[in-house]
């Protein structure tokens, strides 16, 4: 588990001009912590209070603040809706009844199987560094690699320290990371982890089983990314396939 001096250290920027990583965010007690919903990486950057050039969304939140509020699910969501929202003169939502977001998603699909499990879930990303979009995540690739490898290097000691025994992983970036994830040893690792997704389409399928060093035992769930709009994907229906193959996989 991670403790809170080690969080502000994942939380950290590189620069200081950079928003915060978000190494994760949980709903539940760290200790129960048993299934990782995990994405390619955060879509809302929380400004350090060196970051913002927009004077409606300077940072309030010190490293130390931030660290805090991931710990606590209400307190991260009413600061991303501040940041996101409130700082720009639109009403804070109701995070999982619109849909409309890729953060009302998650919330939907986390409350879903807390209320089926009574386990808490961890949302993390394959990459802790946030951007606005894809656009932005690959120009920094190209232009700052050191801040992405940190990213990466935030990912996997989240991994690490909780070892989740069910991943879910949405979209083909999580997807691929995932199952290259050297921390694990997969039995029967996926080579083309993507192709089965789309070959299974709109359903989520299990793609891979391994174990963490200590033999702890994980899965991993793949599907298509929550905001997919191809015809014949409908996220209610998704959540609840992913509650029934989280029932089965940690029915023990």
């Amino acid at each position: 588990m991670i403790d809170q001096q080690t969080l502000i250290e994942l939380c950290r920027p590189l620069y200081p001009t950079d928003p915060f990583f978000r190494p994760f965010i949980c709903r539940g007690a760290l200790d129960s912590v048993q299934i990782a919903v995990v994405g390619a990486n955060p879509a809302t950057p929380i400004p350090s209070s060196h970051s913002s050039t927009d004077n409606r969304s300077a940072c309030k939140y010190s490293l130390e603040d931030y660290a805090s509020r991931l710990l606590n699910y209400t307190h991260f969501h009413n600061m991303y809706a501040d940041i996101r929202y409130v700082s720009k003169g639109k009403p804070a939502p109701i995070f999982g009844k619109s849909l409309k977001s890729t953060r009302d998603k998650v919330f939907r699909l986390v409350s879903e199987i807390e209320k089926e499990r009574h386990v808490s879930v961890l949302e993390t990303n394959v990459n802790a560094f946030p951007t606005k979009n894809e656009e932005e995540f690959d120009a920094v690739a190209r232009a700052r690699p050191d801040i992405l490898k940190r990213g990466s290097e935030v990912f996997v000691e989240v991994v690490n320290s909780f070892q989740p025994r069910l991943f879910i992983a949405h979209g083909a970036r999580a997807i691929v990371a995932v199952q290259s994830l050297t921390s694990v040893k997969w039995q029967n690792h996926t080579p083309d982890p993507w192709s089965v997704v789309k070959a299974n389409f709109p359903r989520p399928i299990t793609l891979s089983r391994g174990s963490y060093s200590n033999r702890n035992e994980t899965v991993v769930i793949g599907c298509y990314h929550f905001t997919n709009r191809e015809r014949g994907f409908e996220f209610e229906k998704l959540v609840k396939q992913l509650v029934g193959i989280t029932q089965l996989e940690l029915r023990n």
